[in-house]
């Protein structure tokens, strides 16, 4: 199948006819599921390669296989494609000037101008809107039959307007006041729902309620398929079903809970559940005799391939922070770092990690010189493998936040705010 039905798929198996919600499966599901296996299959061979009574003879072969797998079939693909962009018709304002999702517009007119253009095949006029004309809000969606814009000016409300309205309109991510929290979100934005149900229920209360099925789709990312009058957002979650949420409980831009979004990860058949597979055997996918700096020259090979016939012939912007991941498992275990974090926050007086108290030196001096420390911190979640390499940074905050960045970047938004990643 290449489209999912409206509501339900009728599925024969044999002679039994059974019916399956469309969230179960996504369009093209077959192909994916497919590949997605076969990079598997290479990580449950190099996880019984790691066993220690297993003979480690083919542990190279393995892991070279393993990295061309998930690297140049699974993520290198998605991270050259350009940035997705708001769709919909290009409306025209007042004085003809251009109005098109994600934009920052203006409605500077009179409430008794708004009312005369405001007819009701655009949307009927209430009282409500009169403070609307005050602020600036965002385009969420373009409509047509007759023209409409969609915008939301926040808890003011979000309504349909007729574009003539619209006396300015600016393309630009910078977020308005009423966005500070969650950021600029649009029509078929792909956004983080928080993995906290301790808060998430109460913010529930007054906006479609809570129903415990949608306890599956906390810490998940879901795409934005409506924007209802109050703000309220419904979300689309693959395998958990389409609900109504309070947009207070949508993780910021460049946030969220790295622990679920791996515990996620580590249990789907797709490319990051094979991502996070290899991050996990890199160190032990040696050799007899093999030392960490043969593993991280292996890394770098591979990469210096991927970076291959791509602008500059430089590694892809989005493809940077798991390749930080990936030189940074090949000389230490990162299995213990995702947990460090909460553990650290029970027993402070644990030591600080850093790079340079667990590496040798053969290893460090490979890294130190590698094209990676050149890369800038905005482009891996806010902390740069060059101060890692340094001592600068700690490894495990670095590592919390290169994840994020990894998940983030294969989920990104149509509209991503400058700076969307902070220091810890």
């Amino acid at each position: 199948p290449t489209q999912p039905r409206d509501e339900c798929w009728q599925v024969q198996c044999r002679e039994d006819s059974r019916v399956y919600s469309r969230h179960i499966w996504a369009p093209g599901w077959r192909k994916k599921a497919e590949e997605a296996l076969a990079r598997l299959r290479y990580a449950l061979l190099g996880r019984y390669t790691c066993v220690p009574k297993t003979p480690r003879a083919f542990a190279k072969t393995v892991r070279l296989a393993l990295m061309e797998s998930v690297i140049f079939k699974g993520l290198l693909p998605k991270a050259c494609q350009p940035p997705p962009t708001p769709q919909g018709v290009v409306l025209r304002g007042s004085n003809n000037i251009p109005v098109q999702a994600g934009d920052q517009v203006w409605l500077s007119v009179t409430v008794e101008r708004a009312k005369s253009l405001q007819t009701p095949r655009h949307g009927e006029w209430t009282d409500q809107r009169t403070f609307c004309l005050e602020f600036p809000g965002r385009v969420v969606e373009t409509l047509t039959g007759p023209f409409r814009a969609r915008i939301s000016h926040g808890s003011l409300g979000t309504f349909l307007w007729n574009p003539v309205l619209i006396t300015q309109a600016l393309s630009t991510p910078a977020t308005l006041p009423f966005e500070e929290q969650y950021g600029p979100i649009v029509i078929g934005d792909e956004v983080l729902l928080s993995a906290n149900q301790d808060k998430v229920v109460p913010l529930q209360f007054g906006h479609g309620g809570w129903s415990t099925r949608m306890s599956h789709g906390l810490g998940r990312f879901g795409r934005v398929t409506t924007i209802y009058q109050r703000g309220d957002v419904r979300l689309d979650v693959p395998g958990c079903g389409s609900f109504v949420w309070n947009p207070a409980v949508i993780e910021p831009p460049g946030q969220g809970c790295v622990t679920t979004l791996c515990a996620q990860a580590s249990t789907s058949l797709d490319d990051e559940g094979a991502a996070l597979f290899l991050l996990l055997l890199l160190g032990e996918l040696r050799c007899d005799g093999e030392e960490a700096a043969e593993v991280a020259a292996d890394v770098l090979a591979v990469l210096e391939r991927a970076a291959e016939g791509q602008p500059g012939n430089e590694l892809p912007t989005g493809l940077r922070p798991f390749a930080a991941l990936m030189l940074l498992a090949s000389v230490v275990d990162l299995g213990p770092c995702v947990h460090y974090p909460r553990v650290r926050l029970c027993h402070p007086e644990l030591p600080e990690v850093h790079l340079r108290d667990c590496v040798d030196a053969e290893a460090l001096d490979l890294l130190s010189t590698s094209p990676a420390t050149l890369w800038d911190a905005a482009e891996t979640g806010g902390i740069s493998f060059a101060d890692v390499v340094a001592g600068k940074a700690q490894a495990v905050p670095a590592v919390e936040r290169w994840l994020l960045a990894f998940f983030c970047g294969r989920h990104r938004r149509l509209l991503e705010p400058r700076n969307m990643f902070s220091m810890i």
